[in-house]
Order: C-alpha cells, then sequence, then structure tokens
C-alpha cells in the first residue's frame, strides 16, 4: 500500500509546498491518478459510513493499487480512455514496483467463473526468479512526482525524473523536461525564438547569447523556490516521508541544474 502523509506531515510548510510541487510537476496536473475517481466504488455505501479517515484510506489503496478498467478489454491499454474507470486485481496488485524489470503483462479472453467480462491477465517474468525471492511487477518509467502521489513511495536517484517548465505567456506551450536535459531542445527552440526578429532567420552569436541568459535565469529562480532539503529535527515526520522528500528535491534539483548546464553548450 502506498505512504499516506499524516496530519502533522501534511501541515508543515515544506510538505504543503512539496505537494504543490508534485502536482504541478505531473503532465496531468495530478488529476490523472486513479485515486482521482472514487465514485464508482462509493456509489452503494450507506452515508453514514462514511468519513474522512476512510475515505483517505481507501483513496490510498486506489491510488497505490489500481489499474485503468480498459487493460481488461477486447484491446488491451493503458492509455486515457475516458469511459474506463479503476479496478483491484488481487494478486497482481500487490506486487512491488521494479524499475526497468522486464516482464509482460498478458490479457486473454479466457472465460472464467471469477470475471464475468471474461478476460484474464498475467504477469510474465522475463528473467528467472529464484525460490522465495519476492516477484516484482513493473510500473512503467515513472518520476518520483508520480510515484509519490500515486504510490506513495519514491526512487533515489531515479533516471525517470521529469520537470515542467512553461515559458511566461498564455499560449505558451508545457515543456516536460527528463534527466541529463533529455527534451530540452525544444523548450530552448522556443526561448531562442523570442529573440529573432519577426522574419526569423539565422540567430545571431547575441540572440543566442541572450536566450541562453533567459533560460540560465530561469533556472536560477526556480532553484531558489524549491523548498530546503533538510528537515528540521524538531518536526514529527517519519523517515519514509524525509527519505521521499530528499529523494524529489533531489531530482527536481539536480534537473534544473542539467537544463542550466546546457545553455553552456551554444555560448562555447
Amino acid at each position: 500500500m502506498g505512504l499516506r502523509l499524516i496530519e502533522n506531515e501534511i501541515g508543515e510548510k515544506n510538505g504543503r509546498t512539496v505537494r504543490t510541487l508534485l502536482q504541478k510537476a505531473m503532465p496531468s496536473g495530478g488529476r490523472d491518478t486513479p485515486g482521482s475517481n472514487l465514485a464508482h466504488f462509493f456509489t452503494f455505501t450507506p452515508s453514514h459510513r462514511f468519513c474522512r479517515e476512510k475515505y483517505l484510506t481507501a483513496a490510498t489503496y486506489i491510488s497505490s493499487r489500481a489499474f485503468t478498467s480498459s487493460l481488461l478489454s477486447a484491446v488491451p491499454n493503458l492509455g486515457h480512455d475516458p469511459d474506463a474507470y479503476p479496478i483491484l486485481i488481487p494478486g497482481v496488485d500487490s506486487l512491488n514496483h521494479a524499475r526497468a524489470h522486464p516482464v509482460s503483462w498478458v490479457v486473454s479472453g479466457k472465460k472464467d467463473s471469477y470475471n464475468d467480462q471474461g478476460y484474464t491477465i498475467a504477469i510474465v517474468h522475463h528473467i528467472a526468479v529464484a525460490q522465495g525471492q519476492e516477484l516484482h511487477n513493473n510500473y512503467g518509467p515513472k518520476p518520483n512526482a508520480e510515484l509519490v502521489l500515486g504510490y506513495g513511495f519514491s526512487l533515489p536517484h531515479n533516471p525517470d525524473d521529469t520537470i515542467i517548465l512553461k515559458l511566461g505567456g498564455f499560449e505558451s506551450q508545457r515543456w516536460e523536461i527528463g534527466r541529463d536535459a533529455r527534451n530540452v531542445k525544444n523548450l530552448w527552440l522556443e526561448i531562442l525564438s523570442n529573440f529573432l526578429g519577426p522574419e526569423g532567420g539565422e540567430p545571431t552569436y547575441e540572440d543566442i547569447l541572450e536566450a541562453a541568459l533567459s533560460l540560465q535565469d530561469m533556472t536560477e529562480k526556480l532553484l531558489g523556490r524549491l523548498p530546503q532539503r533538510n528537515i528540521p529535527e524538531s518536526h514529527t515526520v517519519r523517515p519514509e516521508v524525509v527519505a521521499m522528500f530528499h529523494n524529489y528535491i533531489g531530482g527536481m534539483t539536480g534537473s534544473l541544474i542539467e537544463i542550466s548546464e546546457f545553455t553552456l553548450i551554444p555560448i562555447m
């Protein structure tokens, strides 16, 4: 089950800031996590049985374990189907994540007495697993922002970490930049285009220098806005939450530094 923040951890200034940063860091803004829709599970639950603690517990179960219903269909997929809803698959939903672990999800239409739709799923491991060794699933390449919000854990030095950057202006596009400044080129070209004349053309050395300084200024300001990585000892925060906090902030810090270093290339 995913780790859920308790009241004193949410109430901390850093905790609130990190939650906001995590939601902004996800391309969907955190709206597409499985736990964001619980209506299907509570439709027939008597209202007198509702309470905040039960709701948060159920949301944690669903966000950390649920799959999309489109997985068990004639054309299995994990895309954003507007008609899909979160489902729990006992056994499969209990496997922990192992990044880059070679597994396949095999869906078949064999009818059984437990599945009215007639679809079954199997997790096929492509490496040998010794007796007594833990079986893992692979949730796919996910940044720590998504792992923390949806699953309640994070990975140290996560190569799949990303950061969302957007230039000022209503029509500016949001750019998802990965580690080692992956995909930063499109953001760079958008910034550079702002320094070219209306006719466009080849950028001059001065254009490149101004664009590079602009990108560096952006990353430096964002670095300054990140919460400090140290949590004072007087605050009652569990070690697991401290680790998630450090892993996330460390990934964002590293990504911004790498983007800033990218600006050195066109200047040289």
